[in-house]
């Protein structure tokens, strides 16, 4: 499952910290480690040990969801082809 499917089904999602999933989570997901299998074991334990956090988390990322929706992104080509042609 892609993170902004999970994020639109009020999922909480844990991933790593590479620069496009920065941007693209913008701080809606709880982030572990790339390589350090003890720092993921212990975000999956802090989601399923505490209500309030998996509550949180799943907000945050349902929310951050509606950044990338289709209409959005035709919106964005539109504005960027027009500065292109208008050469601004």
């Amino acid at each position: 499952m892609k993170i902004s499917q999970a994020q639109k089904s009020k999922l909480p999602v844990i991933c790593g910290r590479h620069s496009s999933l920065l941007e693209i989570t913008a701080g809606s997901v709880l982030y572990a480690k790339i390589n350090s299998v003890s720092d993921l074991k212990n975000k999956i334990t802090n989601l399923l040990s505490d209500e309030r956090l998996r509550q949180k988390i799943a907000e945050k990322g349902y929310k951050n969801s509606f950044r990338f929706t289709p209409e959005k992104m035709i919106f964005e080509y539109e504005k960027l082809f027009k500065q292109i042609l208008v050469g601004s």
